[in-house]
């Protein structure tokens, strides 16, 4: 089952830094306004998951309360996260609709 665990981290990890190096072309294109800032926080984020993501090899050998810290942090980052994901989101629809009128 470790090697399970395994496994899967290190494809997780993979992710990560393929999103990492997404976003960070993504800030180029939108450097300033309320994009920009969203791909700013959405990559301070991605940097802590990644930082996270390479912590996780070593959980197996954390105490259960380092563990449960672990867990709760990786929980609340990924639900601020998704609202900075759906910020943007709100943000990018609003421009669409005021470009065409509506």
């Amino acid at each position: 089952m470790l090697t399970a665990y395994y496994a899967i981290v290190a494809c997780a990890i993979v992710t990560m830094v393929i999103g990492l190096k997404m976003v960070v072309g993504l800030r180029t294109m939108a450097p300033g306004g309320t994009i920009g800032k969203a791909v700013n926080w959405i990559l301070l984020l991605i940097i802590f998951f990644v930082l996270g993501y390479f912590l996780t090899p070593f959980m197996p050998r954390m105490s259960m309360e380092l563990n449960l810290l672990f867990t709760a942090l990786i929980f609340f980052f990924g639900g601020v996260f998704v609202v900075v994901v759906l910020w943007l989101i709100r943000s990018l629809i609003e421009k669409v609709m005021a470009e065409l009128g509506g």
